[in-house]
C-alpha cells in the first residue's frame, strides 16, 4: 500500500490528516471485494449499500468521512460537512466539473485508468476496423459476393502515423500496442512532462506547441484527451481542414473533444476517409442522426469490453489514493481547476428526448453472444 513516491508527490508538504471513521460505499462488489475493502480502511466503520438506494445513501452520507460512488457528486454533497473525499468508480469527471465541486471541501477522484487495456485494444479495433473497410467487408459477406470494390486502395497500418491528442491512461496503453504494429506515434497534450519511457515526441500546449503544426502529418488522429473548458470542441471546422485527405478519426473519449457538425461536414467532403466514435453527441445518437447512415463511418454505443477484473483495478487506484490521502500527499485522478466545464447544455427537452431514446434501444436491444 505504498507506492514510489513521485516528483510532484514530493514538491507538496507531505501533512498527515487523521483517519476516517466511516466509509460510505455504494458502488457494487463482491464479497471477496467487500473484505478487501473492509480491510483497507480499518479500523474505520465501513458501510456497503445496494445499488440505487439513493434515499438511504444521502443519509449516510450525513456522517461519512469517505464515499465511494457509481457515479459523480452534484451540489447537494455540499450539505455533507464531514465529507473529505469523493472516489467516483468512472472514468472522466467532466459530468460534475463545475466551480462548486472543484471548490468542495471535499477531494473528488475517479477510476481513470482501469480500463486503459481495453480502451486502447477498442482504438485499434476502430483503426483496423476502417483500414481494412469492416463495413464493406461485412455487407458483401452477408450477400454472398465475392470480391470487393475499391479492395485496390486499401492500405494496412504499417507505416502509418498517429496522433494521440491526449496522454492519459488510455493513450498510454495504446502507444506500445501501436507501435508493435509498425505505426509511428507522436502525441499532443495540455500539460508538460509525464511521458517518460514512452519512446515516442510529446508536444504540449503548456511548452508553446500547437496542435495546428501535427493535424497535417497525421494519418490517424485518436482523440484520448479528458473533456473541460479547453478541450471543448478541439477539433473544429479549422482543424479538420488541416487534416491530409483520406485522414482517419478515432474517438474513445468524449463526443465533444469535436465539433460534430465539422466531424460531418469534414467527412462528406473526404477530408476524413473513416470514423471509428465510441462517443457521439447527443448520446445516445438519435435514430435519425446523419451519422447512421455515414458508409464510412463505424459506431460503438459507449460500450468496451471489460478487463479481466475490473472491481480489482477499482480498488488498487483507491487503496493507492488511500495512502496518498493519509499521508496528505495529492490525489490520484484528482478533479482540479483545469478541470471546469461548464460548456455542458442539458435541457429538459434533450432530457426527455433521452429518455425516449434509452426506452427504445432498451426494447430493441440485440442480445450479446459470449465468445
Amino acid at each position: 500500500m505504498n507506492p514510489a513516491t513521485t516528483d510532484s508527490d514530493r514538491s507538496e508538504a507531505q501533512t498527515a490528516v487523521a483517519a476516517p471513521k466511516r466509509v460510505v460505499i455504494a458502488s457494487a462488489y463482491s464479497e471477496h471485494h467487500r473484505a478487501r475493502l473492509e480491510a483497507l480502511f480499518q479500523p474505520a466503520q465501513t458501510v456497503f449499500l445496494a445499488p440505487g438506494a439513493h434515499a438511504i445513501l444521502r443519509r449516510e452520507l450525513r456522517t461519512a468521512d469517505i464515499a465511494v460512488l457509481p457515479t459523480v457528486p452534484d451540489a447537494t454533497y455540499l450539505q455533507y460537512q464531514q465529507l473529505r473525499w469523493v472516489h467516483c468508480n468512472r472514468s472522466g469527471l467532466d459530468a460534475c466539473a463545475t466551480r462548486e465541486i472543484i471548490n468542495a471541501p471535499f477531494a473528488v477522484t475517479s477510476a481513470s485508468g482501469r480500463s486503459a487495456a481495453v480502451l486502447a485494444e477498442h482504438a485499434l479495433f476502430f483503426m483496423l476496423a476502417l483500414a481494412y473497410n469492416s463495413a464493406q467487408q461485412l455487407k458483401a459477406q452477408r450477400n454472398r459476393v465475392w470480391g470487393l470494390s475499391g479492395a485496390g486502395k486499401m492500405r494496412g497500418l504499417e507505416g502509418r502515423r498517429v496522433l494521440l491528442m491526449g496522454l492519459g491512461c488510455t493513450a498510454k496503453a495504446l502507444v506500445p500496442r501501436c507501435l508493435a504494429l509498425g505505426l509511428q506515434v507522436s502525441a499532443f497534450r495540455r500539460s508538460a512532462g509525464g511521458d517518460e519511457g514512452l519512446g515516442i515526441p510529446v508536444s504540449s500546449l503548456a511548452a508553446g506547441d500547437s496542435v495546428d503544426d501535427l493535424l497535417p502529418h497525421a494519418d490517424i488522429v485518436v482523440l484520448a484527451a479528458s473533456l473541460n473548458d479547453s478541450s471543448h470542441a478541439m477539433l473544429g471546422e479549422r482543424q479538420f481542414a488541416l487534416l491530409k485527405p483520406g485522414a482517419m478519426l478515432v474517438n474513445v473519449a468524449r463526443a465533444r473533444l469535436t465539433d460534430t457538425a465539422a466531424l460531418k461536414a469534414a467527412l462528406k467532403r473526404g477530408t476524413l476517409s473513416g470514423a471509428g466514435l465510441d462517443v457521439t453527441d447527443p448520446e445516445p445518437l438519435p435514430p435519425w442522426d446523419s451519422l447512421w447512415r455515414q458508409q464510412n463511418v463505424l459506431i460503438t454505443p459507449h460500450v468496451t469490453p471489460r478487463v479481466a477484473d475490473r472491481e480489482n483495478a477499482e480498488i488498487d487506484i483507491i487503496e493507492d489514493n488511500y495512502d496518498r490521502f493519509l499521508s496528505g500527499r495529492t490525489l490520484r485522478n484528482r478533479l482540479r481547476h483545469a478541470d471546469l466545464y461548464t460548456k455542458a447544455s442539458t435541457t429538459s427537452q434533450r432530457r426527455l428526448t433521452t429518455r425516449l431514446i434509452r426506452a427504445r434501444n432498451r426494447l430493441l436491444r440485440p442480445s450479446v453472444r459470449r465468445v
